[in-house]
């Protein structure tokens, strides 16, 4: 009787799972709490650093996970999911599928979402829009080997999201909409990449990118939302001139927020104890023989 030492091949969804788990036991050594301020250390989506030139959060945030439920969820996610997708597209365009729906649900992220935000699901619903893609293509012939839930389970997770309010639905739903996009863009394993079907949707993915960078970047920069975050940023670093003047320049362009008129108060107030405890001290005019 011979035994059977095949193995099977590395997929490259593996590789992802091992990074994730990875960077989570390292964060979670680090601090076990997992702290917001641990998350944004190592590269959470906090919109106001990305305005300011750390673009690779809108990767990282990808390998990051709250807790330990939201990591177990994702990974299990990640694992049904890419099963066959990385045979039907091959591993280099499985790989672009998931970064260029990442990137997508980042996106969304920053455009609707101004907390800051860890996690795999905008790549991971950029699987589902890959699946959305072969059943596009085939319904008759993706029915048949699949079924038709993937409507139904699309539909159920977008509408738990949604219930959910701590869920970054932009995030899942632009991620969705990439990895859909991204698979057309792509094609699968046997398909050219310079097809002309394929042309609109990679230059729908570039005109994306483009406007990130071109317009939303520059429209939140000029936000009040922006200059309060930097001015936050600020305080907490015991910078009091430069935060009182983003909150001043939040406050006029946005004099409703009362978050401003409150710590332009405070930073007030700490400066006017600061002055009356100078003034108080008086020199010591004793003389010693």
């Amino acid at each position: 009787m011979e035994l059977d030492n095949s193995k099977k091949p590395l997929r490259v969804a593996h590789i992802l799972l091992g990074l994730n788990l990875g960077v989570f036991a390292l964060l979670f050594i680090l601090d076990p709490k997992l702290s917001t301020e641990t998350l944004i250390r190592f590269g959470a989506k906090v919109n106001y650093k990305i305005v300011d030139g750390e673009y690779w959060r809108l990767f990282t945030t990808m390998f990051l996970h709250a807790n330990i439920p939201h990591l177990l969820f994702n990974m299990m996610a990640l694992n049904i999911f890419s099963r066959d997708l990385e045979i039907i597209y091959g591993k280099k365009k499985f790989l672009a599928i998931y970064f260029i729906a990442g990137f997508f649900g980042s996106f969304g992220s920053f455009v609707l979402n101004d907390n800051v935000a860890v996690g795999a699901s905008g790549a991971i619903f950029g699987l589902l829009g890959a699946n959305l893609y072969l059943f596009t293509i085939n319904p008759e012939a993706y029915k048949k080997i699949y079924g038709s839930d993937i409507l139904v389970l699309i539909g159920v997770n977008l509408a738990y999201g949604f219930m959910t309010p701590q869920i970054d639905n932009a995030a899942h739903l632009c991620g969705l909409i990439g990895g859909y996009f991204a698979s057309w863009a792509v094609g699968m394993t046997t398909e050219h990449l310079n097809a002309k079907k394929r042309f609109p949707f990679q230059a729908s993915i570039l005109i994306a990118s483009l406007a990130f960078f071109l317009i939303a970047v520059p429209q939140y920069k000029s936000s009040w939302k922006y200059d309060l975050q930097k001015g936050i940023e600020y305080l907490n670093g015991g910078q009091l001139s430069a935060a009182k003047s983003y909150f001043a320049k939040g406050q006029l362009k946005n004099p409703g927020i009362s978050d401003f008129g409150v710590l332009l108060n405070f930073i007030e107030d700490y400066e006017a104890q600061i002055d009356n405890g100078s003034s108080d001290t008086q020199p010591d005019d004793t003389t010693t023989e």
